[in-house]
């Protein structure tokens, strides 16, 4: 199974490679860094120094959306995104196989994989992706609303992805660990929390 590639994983970013898509033409190309939650505490930094220090950030339109479980879970409860049908008869026998070697069952039967399967790197990839798209289409359903004013990424993210992915599902795992999305997962490096192991946020 794949796993975090070089360079290693650091505070700020892992990184994993993807043999999906297009043939790549050097192996740096098929690797997808994504940040962790280093980014969400750059956000929180970057806001108050912005709106009472009145700095500014160079390339902060560079920064990301965050590939957890609350945004990419979103979008799979959503039906934006779904597995394809042979990656989710292979989540299904993995589910099985985990089950059978632990003794234990998740909150739900669902697909699960390793961090590192190229199904949960396209997945987190194809996330941060999706939430740029999420944050110009808000802005332009709320454009008589905001006045000429726009929401940055952060605040969507805050206020909308996020919140939503965490809260809206909420009646479905009150009194559980599991994470609100319908794919499983390991833990890795505190990637994402796991349904299937109990386990507390740690991403």
């Amino acid at each position: 199974m794949p796993q975090p590639t070089q360079p290693p994983s650091s505070p700020t970013f892992s990184p994993f490679p993807n043999s999906n898509g297009q043939p790549a033409v050097a192996p740096w190309e098929s690797i997808l860094p994504f940040h962790k939650l280093t980014q969400w505490l750059t956000y929180s930094l970057m806001q108050p120094m912005q709106s009472i220090m009145k700095i500014h950030f160079a390339g902060a339109e560079l920064l990301t959306g965050l590939p957890e479980y609350r945004n990419g879970g979103l979008f799979i409860d959503l039906g934006v995104l779904t597995l394809k049908k042979e990656d989710e008869a292979r989540g299904l026998q993995n589910y099985t196989k985990h089950c059978e070697r632990t003794g234990s069952s998740g909150v739900e039967v669902a697909p699960m994989f390793e961090p590192g399967d190229d199904v949960i790197v396209e997945w987190r990839g194809v996330t941060v992706g999706f939430l740029d798209k999420l944050c110009v289409e808000i802005n332009r359903v709320l454009a008589p609303e905001l006045a000429g004013n726009e929401l940055s990424l952060p605040q969507v993210l805050e206020a909308g992805s996020w919140k939503v992915g965490q809260n809206q599902f909420a009646p479905f795992i009150r009194g559980t660990h599991a994470n609100p999305s319908s794919v499983g997962w390991t833990r890795d490096g505190g990637i994402f929390p796991s349904q299937y192991q109990g386990a507390a946020n740690s991403d």
